[in-house]
């Protein structure tokens, strides 16, 4: 279920791509975040409300798994020590899961990941990090599951509450032996809000992949997979839970159904998204039509309502192409959501991104098989994520050079509310450099910029 991401030794880049016309950097230089030697693998990234941003990764320079992590501040200049501020050097397994960062209202950084520093089983752990570079939780942060225990921990994911407050989601084990949902929130200072300090969300088979998203009044929603077999190849639907501030489920005892139907593959991890209205969409892919993979949206309103049709809104209804890993957001000022996603033909040997625009009433608005930002060829497009700007959206996405399926550039594209493409040269090359560049992640700040960082092997490809 859960992978080890990267192999090889990588360089971690950075670099900023203009949406207003500030600070734009050449695309064959780059800034380089971290130039040790060995792999710096699975990035994250998150912005800080003065305009600059916190990047973390995993670094094996130690032959450990070592989490480190950098501060740049608005101008894009690292803050802290060159190659960055070792946060973590306790044992790690050499298979990494997902982990999550995320930045609180005093623009500190929640670092949230698993490690084997007391056992051979993952457990979770959590750090704040001040701006300064202090450890607000203690040098070896705040241990979220119990130590000693054999449980699989796995995936954690970070969100600020409304009230400021932190809020993390991880997948562990239920007291009936199978997976679960895993909740915590701590306050700025790391103590817990409930007790007992752990809401686990369980099923019959076992619920997988956590996102969480505040909600008003400093509650939260959560969507997960929830397993409908012991099998691999069981069904897997999707559902989601409110919970207000004291941690009391707010919607159905067994959560709202998202999605209850076949297709849903053991690599798919929903989207999650708030509506700023107290409810949250969700999109993910399925091939509940046969083998045909597509791309699909819900709506949950906040009374736990769904708003749009049972099982979601198809964003692409043409059969001879495939969509999937939709990611969306928000049109400002409405309901309406924008989603891009990867597109295929059938046999996965061309691709491009396609584009849908959903109305708050659940209408495909840009045709019913939505827009391709390129006829599709050969060059493979990868860790496509998305922000909303203005009426519009800007994705961003790492795409094969021609001939290659080893080396890859960067790329940007902006649409506007009628999904016309904004920028007069499309897409914006954001690294031409032709080198190998693995698991991206991406942010955008208060100043409409879109921050993108990979590990790259053009310094250290061996």
């Amino acid at each position: 279920m859960n992978r080890r991401f990267g192999v090889g030794s990588a360089v971690f880049m950075l670099l900023w791509c203009s949406l207003a016309g500030a600070w734009p950097a050449a695309p064959d230089t780059n800034l380089v975040i971290c130039d040790r030697t060995g792999e710096q693998t699975v990035p994250k990234i998150a912005a800080t409300s003065d305009g600059g941003c916190y990047v973390a990764w995993y670094d094996h320079a130690s032959g450990n798994y070592d989490v480190y992590m950098q501060r740049l501040d608005p101008q894009g200049n690292p803050v802290w020590a060159e190659n960055g501020l070792l946060i973590s050097n306790h044992a790690q397994s050499t298979w990494i899961t997902d982990w999550d960062l995320g930045v609180d209202s005093t623009n500190s950084a929640i670092v949230v990941f698993n490690d084997i520093r007391t056992d051979p089983n993952w457990d979770i752990y959590a750090y704040r990090i001040s701006p300064d570079g202090e450890f607000v939780w203690g040098a070896d942060g705040i241990a979220l599951s119990a130590a000693g225990n054999a449980d699989f921990e796995a995936d954690p994911s970070v969100a600020i509450s409304s009230g400021g407050n932190v809020l993390i989601a991880w997948q562990g084990v239920g007291s009936n032996g199978y997976n679960a949902v895993k909740i915590r929130k701590l306050t700025l200072e790391g103590t817990d809000f409930w007790s007992p300090s752990t809401i686990s969300i369980t099923s019959t088979y076992g619920n997988d992949y956590p996102r969480i998203v505040p909600a008003e009044n400093d509650g939260f929603i959560t969507c997960y997979v929830v397993r409908q077999g012991s099998q691999y190849w069981s069904p897997r639907h999707i559902y989601m839970q409110k919970f207000d501030a004291s941690g009391v489920a707010q919607w159905a005892v067994n959560g709202v159904p998202v999605y209850v139907g076949n297709g849903v593959g053991i690599q798919v991890r929903p989207f999650l998204l708030a509506d700023s209205l107290g409810g949250a969409y969700c999109a993910w892919y399925d091939s509940r039509s046969g083998s045909i993979l597509h791309a699909w949206a819900q709506h949950v309103l906040a009374a736990g309502t769904v708003a749009w049709t049972a099982n979601g809104v198809q964003a692409d209804m043409n059969t001879s192409r495939m969509q999937m890993s939709p990611t969306a957001s928000r049109v400002a000022g409405s309901q309406d959501l924008i989603l891009f996603y990867l597109e295929t033909n059938q046999t996965q040997t061309t691709f491009s991104i396609g584009y849908q625009r959903i109305s708050a009433a659940g209408a495909r608005l840009w045709t019913n098989n939505g827009i391709l930002y390129a006829p599709l060829d050969s060059r493979q497009v990868l860790n496509l994520s998305s922000f909303a700007l203005g009426d519009g959206a800007v994705a961003v996405f790492a795409q094969y050079l021609a001939g290659s399926a080893v080396n890859s550039d960067v790329e940007a594209i902006r649409v506007d509310g009628n999904g016309a493409n904004v920028w007069t040269t499309s897409p914006v090359i954001m690294s031409s450099v032709p080198s190998v560049k693995q698991r991206m992640a991406a942010a955008e700040n208060v100043f409409d910029q879109v921050i993108a960082t990979w590990p790259d092997g053009r310094v250290d490809p061996s």
